[in-house]
């Protein structure tokens, strides 16, 4: 397996079908990465469990190509199908307009307007402006057809409004809807807050901060996701060489004499070496 995620997103397809219909295709932001050790964690418990059913040992492998083609099926589908090669269309999608990212007020919000019925419940969250009874956007083909008129119309609405209200009164009404939330945003989620994904942590260097937990919790275990913060370097050199492996003083202290453990990296604080070319 590679860890250049990026670049198996492009031989997968995933980037030919990311960005706008006008711009060249874009990176997805690496998700190949994370996607190949879900299926290898997974493929993993599968092979223990043949083992401890009798089946014996097995060789698993994991391809990342592989992987990440399967995040990205829809155009070989519909290739398979019908012989259409699909292009990009940004964020926008057949089963619903207008759907996309609009300007708020502090940020942007997200909508998608599924039917006629959403199209009736964006417009009265955003107050029945006028344009929302025009003939013209009657029905949900000609909202599809009208689709860079109508979003220049949303935005103009949701610019005077925060995020947040707007989210909150979209999905009032039943329109699917959420505020673009930044790094900041999440630690004040109250979702969030209420799960305790947050968990605080004490760092000797770094000193008391938040940090994420585990995106899962069990019925039977602790209830946080770590017991401390990251540790720092060697700092547990005598517990586990000498507490578990049973070293003495004197080889730890020609461990560290060579190098070989240490508290501080090797070569820190230390100019580099001037490499001249010889002639």
């Amino acid at each position: 397996m590679s860890s250049k995620g990026n670049a198996f997103e492009q031989v997968s397809g995933q980037s030919f079908v990311s960005g706008p219909p006008d711009a060249r295709p874009q990176t997805p932001g690496g998700y190949a990465d994370p996607l190949v050790a879900m299926h290898g964690v997974i493929a993993t418990l599968g092979a223990l469990r043949h083992r401890r059913n009798g089946g014996g040992g097995q060789l698993v492998e994991v391809c990342q190509t592989e992987v990440a083609m399967t995040a990205c099926p829809e155009p070989v589908i519909a290739h398979s199908m019908t012989g259409e090669i699909r292009q990009r269309v940004g964020n926008r999608r057949a089963e619903a307009a207008p759907q996309g990212v609009y300007s708020a007020a502090d940020g942007w919000i997200a909508l998608s307007a599924r039917a006629d019925a959403d199209w009736a419940a964006l417009g009265e969250a955003l107050g029945n402006p006028d344009w929302i009874r025009n003939q013209a956007f009657a029905t949900s083909a000609s909202h599809a057809a009208e689709h860079d008129r109508i979003d220049s119309l949303i935005s103009g609405a949701t610019a005077r409004h925060e995020g947040d209200f707007l989210a909150k009164i979209l999905s009032g009404n039943g329109v699917p809807a959420a505020k673009v939330a930044g790094g900041a945003d999440y630690l004040g989620d109250p979702q969030l807050q209420h799960r305790k994904y947050y968990e605080t942590l004490d760092h000797p260097d770094a000193g008391t901060d938040r940090y994420q937990g585990w995106p899962m919790r069990f019925s039977v275990g602790p209830d946080q996701s770590h017991r401390s913060g990251t540790p720092t370097l060697g700092q547990h050199n005598r517990e586990i060489l000498a507490g578990e492996l049973g070293l003495g003083e004197g080889e730890l202290s020609a461990l560290e004499q060579a190098g070989i453990i240490g508290t501080v990296p090797i070569g820190l604080g230390i100019p580099a070496p001037i490499v001249t070319e010889k002639r």
